[in-house]
């Protein structure tokens, strides 16, 4: 044997004599380990590989296993709006109703009412595009607003029978966005509607008369409660955040911010830190990397994508349908697309610089080339504009139809094209201007912006 692999393996039986020593020697190796991997590889960097091989099986068993529970985790961590609604507790309330749209706040534990588990109590958005039949039941337990609060005190009645209404359809999810986002299409259960009874629904379109009995069974034809059968579309937000649940509060009172530069620095951008700190923002980012929405990206370069929004609900279903029949579909009326920046930590149009000018430029004409390829909506019925303040703090640029106001308001938006002009006439135009803006009385910052000017008044040469 040569005197090496001699030396070699008298401190791999040294190893073994004493595991004492192993020890130490291999504790020594694993301030940085934090993976099974890393453990592996500090081991036998130690001259200790065969005492390793049954640690490396356990190790490998070990690390597939918390991958599998991980996974679980995730998947049985996600909630649907049958888990919920079926939870212990559960609580709707109606925040805003019309013929055509229903939003609801579902308060709600985390555990099963089948299982007889409570859980700790979370709240949750259920956006339904519905038809004007369902108006009377759904709009049934508003939130009432007394000027600039609102009540959230429910009416047990009327919320047990929202829910009972929604327990009797079937959610199907269409796709998801994030951890919270989640897309359903909610059609009559057979459990509780004979079957004979929707197939005559489906193939007449004509509205049914029916009534629940206490039992909770349907007859045909009876009572004075009707209900029209057929699907609609739901968005869950779960769960949702006092500012998810503030957006959609029926609260109207605004205030217009002046927000210069100094309420920026003292006030918004402390604000804002708060709002992307640890993972709020990971969504975007499964977005960015290809890990969520995959069927909806239309532009990937290295520096932005570009995507379907997910408010563009009636959209052909990316999944299923192919993006030849997207060209010139009757749903382009409703046109919504995102274009979302890469780099991190830019939030808003605040934090643009002259080094982002190629970025707005190639988002602005790849996007408008893109959506006249697919769609057949050409350049000048296009409006490419940025938000501030924006729904959350990741810099993206937004294209609709022109018709379409939503989001476009003065107060709000920001025309692509002038930004990048503004940009072009100063590096730090956006660093340096005061920038106005309509913002709920109720919105924290509100009230941080006015302590913050009422500061300023009390001490003017602070």
């Amino acid at each position: 044997m040569a005197p090496n692999e001699a030396k070699k393996s008298n401190e791999k039986r040294s190893a073994m004599d004493d595991p004492n020593k192993a020890s130490k020697r291999v504790k020594a190796s694993l301030a940085s380990v934090e993976t099974g991997e890393d453990l592996l590889l500090a081991l036998k960097s130690k001259g200790v590989e065969e005492s390793c091989h049954q640690l490396e099986d356990k190790i490998q068993v070990c690390i597939e296993k918390d991958s599998l529970e991980d996974t679980n985790e995730q998947e049985t961590s996600r909630r649907t709006p049958l888990s919920i609604l079926e939870s212990i507790g559960c609580e709707a309330q109606t925040l805003t109703v019309s013929d055509q749209h229903v939003t609801l706040l579902l308060n709600h534990g985390n555990g099963s009412a089948q299982r007889g588990e409570q859980g700790c109590t979370s709240k949750s958005i259920l956006k339904l595009t519905t038809v004007p039949f369902y108006k009377e039941i759904l709009g049934s337990n508003p939130i009432t607003v007394y000027g600039e609060t609102c009540s959230r005190e429910s009416d047990p009645r009327a919320s047990q029978n929202i829910i009972s209404f929604l327990l009797k359809y079937d959610f199907g999810l269409k796709s998801e966005s994030g951890a919270e986002y989640g897309y359903y299409s909610a059609t009559p259960s057979t459990k509780f509607y004979p079957e004979h009874i929707l197939a005559d629904a489906d193939k007449n379109a004509s509205s049914i008369l029916t009534h629940s009995s206490e039992e909770g069974g349907i007859r045909e034809n009876e009572g004075s409660t009707c209900t029209r059968m057929g699907s609609f579309d739901v968005e869950l937000i779960s769960p949702a955040t006092e500012r998810q649940i503030r957006r959609v509060m029926p609260l109207s009172s605004s205030s217009l911010i002046n927000e210069t530069p100094i309420i920026y620095e003292n006030v918004t951008k402390p604000y804002i830190k708060t709002m992307t700190s640890g993972k709020s923002l990971d969504w975007i980012q499964n977005i960015i990397e290809g890990r969520k929405e995959q069927e909806r990206l239309l532009v990937d370069t290295d520096s932005f994508i570009i995507n379907i929004d997910t408010k563009w609900r009636s959209h052909p279903d990316p999944s299923k349908v192919s993006k030849e029949e997207w060209h010139e579909h009757a749903s382009v009326v409703d046109l919504y697309c995102l274009g979302i920046f890469k780099e991190r930590g830019i939030a808003t149009l605040r934090d643009l610089r002259a080094r982002h000018i190629p970025i707005l430029q190639s988002i602005n004409v790849d996007g408008l080339k893109i959506i006249d390829k697919i769609y057949g909506v050409k350049k000048d019925q296009v409006r490419i504009f940025v938000h501030y303040h924006p729904q959350f703090y990741h810099f993206h640029v937004h294209f609709t139809r022109l018709h379409n106001e939503i989001g476009a308001q003065v107060e709000r938006g920001h025309l692509l094209t002038d930004i990048i002009q503004n940009l072009k006439l100063d590096p730090d135009y956006y660093k340096k201007r005061t920038i106005s803006y309509k913002l709920r009385i109720s919105h924290p910052l509100y009230k941080l912006i006015q302590d913050e000017e009422m500061d300023s008044l009390a001490n003017p040469t602070s």
